[in-house]
């Protein structure tokens, strides 16, 4: 019983110790507030995509050129204004890429999106993009990195033209093996 009880007290003084140790990440006033968001609170949703992959629908095509649309929220305001966004790419990016400079909010919604335009990118290159919102949120992702590649195309090469498939599932009920025979198999060529 003794053994018990030294236990459950040293239970709780650590108990106490932990909850005691506890502090606020986040800046706050003296009523244990946060701070108020300052303009805007522009931000990337956590659950948007950060990598992309470009497509065409000529699959033998050296090129392609679309658009990819990003969504942006805000956690303040509700009148119709219009936020400036900073990309920093490489020349390589920046010939393929159009990023616009601002983004608009509509009156009243705290939802908007960005349409960035690519064309003429070259099959087998990553480009990379790096965005931030001017008047952002210290709270969420003002700031955010973008990949877009182009794959490779896929060129496939024939191992066997005379390959058999043998099917023995309802062998067991007494039902002869199904056959088929000069099957072509390919393979993807690295």
């Amino acid at each position: 019983m003794k053994n018990i009880n030294k236990f459950i007290l040293g239970l709780m003084g650590i108990c106490a110790l932990t909850l005691g140790s506890c502090t606020d990440d986040v800046p706050s006033d003296n009523l244990g507030k946060s701070p108020a968001v300052e303009g805007e609170g522009v931000f990337f949703p956590k659950s948007m995509k950060t990598s992309y992959s470009l497509t065409d629908e000529d699959p033998d095509a050296t090129a392609t050129s679309g658009v990819i649309k990003l969504p942006i929220q805000r956690t303040a305001g509700d009148a119709a204004v219009t936020i400036e966004l900073k990309a920093e790419m490489d020349a390589a990016t920046a010939s393929v890429f159009t990023v616009p400079g601002t983004v608009q909010f509509a009156e009243g919604k705290d939802t908007a999106s960005v349409k960035i335009a690519y064309a003429n990118a070259v099959r087998g290159t990553k480009y990379t993009l790096k965005l931030s919102f001017v008047d952002g949120t210290e709270y969420a992702n003002s700031a955010q990195t973008i990949v877009a590649e182009y794959p490779p195309q896929e060129v496939w090469e024939v191992v066997t033209e005379k390959a058999v498939y043998i099917d023995q599932i309802f062998s067991m009920f007494g039902v002869s093996d199904v056959m088929f025979t000069d099957i072509t198999v390919e393979k993807l060529k690295r």
